[in-house]
């Protein structure tokens, strides 16, 4: 049987003259939207807009909304701006899914040892990412022992969800004794390296060893957070985020974190301006603008917050003091400044976030600190009594704050 009629099966039909020109009005708007589409079409390959963008993750499920983001500089390749945005959103969204979800101290994921995996799982022997790995060795290298702080701070987290002064004294040592007495217990245990250590065991093999005294307090706890890298965690986050980009060869952009941590993609030919802003009391002031050079990280440490998603980290008692999670060793939030920040053109934000977390996190500023860590090529801004001091003689800083009686003066100190 043939597939195709034979010419004398094709029947002639006649056109009907009728309604002609409802014929050449529906011709006419089918050719406007089959116009429109191509026009949609092509706009979405070549329309992108070239310039500075925030590049959103395509999946946002794992993660609150604005914790941390890419800006990027669009067209300055030879590929257009539409496709060169696609190709950043997906290695941006893969490789933040990634460092987010290893970092998470709250959720756990399928066929990912993540810190939420760890903590359930103390006394085990465990392999995790080469990521995670390495962020406990720098850890460990300088020390630091405020990751094992994670069931002291799960008693703070009580403070910052307080709707007021009353309640959030409840749970506040500096208020109440009952909780004093707990703090102190829990930190007897958290300083302890026999009590609470990561043990490192090398081919990406970790151990969180938990003594059975220190272990006992929980035993009525479903889940229970042993380590939390708390303002530590987005640092490594964004350092992830930004080596997965810039291994991919994007590099015209930066990462940044809500709470002050920015990696720079390319740090051999950048300059940014950043705002300084300082806290006087219950207000903060634009304080000046900092002119940044060829910089590849930046850290940023307040002891209040600045944005809605920073504000569940803290707690604003009406004095104007601010109940915090940078816990120094006995549990206590302290702040040697209300703002500092530092630089470096060769270490991640991981790095300086852990040598800055040691000027910080301290009753009293320590200024030979400050000057050490320049040799090691990080640089820092900080503030006291509306001066600005800095010791990187090659920084530029504009538009210094000068209203209503409050003055601010620059002092390079070398």
């Amino acid at each position: 049987m043939s597939l195709f009629k034979k010419k004398k099966d094709i029947e002639e039909i006649e056109l009907s003259e009728k309604h002609v020109g409802l014929r050449w009005t529906l011709v006419a708007v089918f050719l406007a939207v089959g116009l429109i589409c191509i026009a949609v079409f092509l706009f979405s390959l070549l329309g992108e807009e070239e310039g500075w963008q925030t590049i959103a993750p395509t999946d946002k499920s794992f993660m609150p909304e604005g914790e941390i983001s890419l800006q990027y500089n669009l067209g300055t390749t030879e590929i257009s701006p539409s496709k060169e945005k696609k190709e950043v959103e997906k290695v941006y969204t893969e490789a933040l899914s990634a460092s987010y979800k290893l970092f998470d101290v709250y959720r756990a994921y399928d066929g990912i040892v993540n810190l939420h995996y760890i903590n359930q799982h103390p006394n085990e022997e465990l392999t995790v990412d080469r990521e995670l790995y390495k962020a406990f060795e720098l850890i460990e290298s300088f020390n630091n022992r405020s990751i094992y702080l994670g069931t002291v701070l799960t008693e703070y987290r009580k403070v910052f969800s307080s709707t007021d002064d009353l309640s959030a004294e409840l749970g506040d040592p500096n208020f109440n004794e009952e909780a004093k007495h707990y703090i102190e217990e829990l930190t007897r245990f958290t300083g302890d390296p026999n009590s609470i250590n990561i043990e490192l065991l090398g081919d990406n093999k970790i151990k969180l060893n938990v003594s059975a005294d220190y272990a006992a307090l929980f035993v009525e706890y479903d889940e229970v957070n042993y380590i939390d890298l708390a303002w530590l965690t987005n640092a490594f986050v964004v350092d992830g985020v930004a080596n997965a980009l810039a291994a991919r060869g994007y590099t015209n952009g930066y990462v940044i974190s809500y709470e002050g941590y920015v990696r720079y993609l390319d740090s051999a030919n950048n300059r940014y301006s950043l705002n300084l802003n300082n806290r006087q009391e219950k207000t903060v002031y634009p304080a000046g603008v900092a002119h940044c050079e060829n910089i590849r990280s930046l850290v940023q440490f307040r002891n209040y917050p600045i944005n809605e998603i920073n504000s569940q980290n803290y707690y604003a008692y009406s004095n104007g003091t601010f109940a915090t999670r940078h816990l120094n060793s006995d549990g206590y939030y302290v702040s040697a400044l209300n703002d500092i920040l530092a630089y470096s053109s060769s270490k991640n934000c991981a790095q300086i976030a852990l040598e800055l977390s040691e000027i910080f996190i301290q009753e009293d500023l320590d200024l030979d600190r400050i000057m050490q860590n320049s040799n090691e090529d990080i640089y820092t801004i900080w503030f006291e009594d509306s001066v600005i001091y800095y010791n990187d003689k090659n920084l530029q800083i504009s538009e210094i704050y000068d209203n209503n009686g409050i003055k601010y003066t620059i002092n390079c100190v070398e």
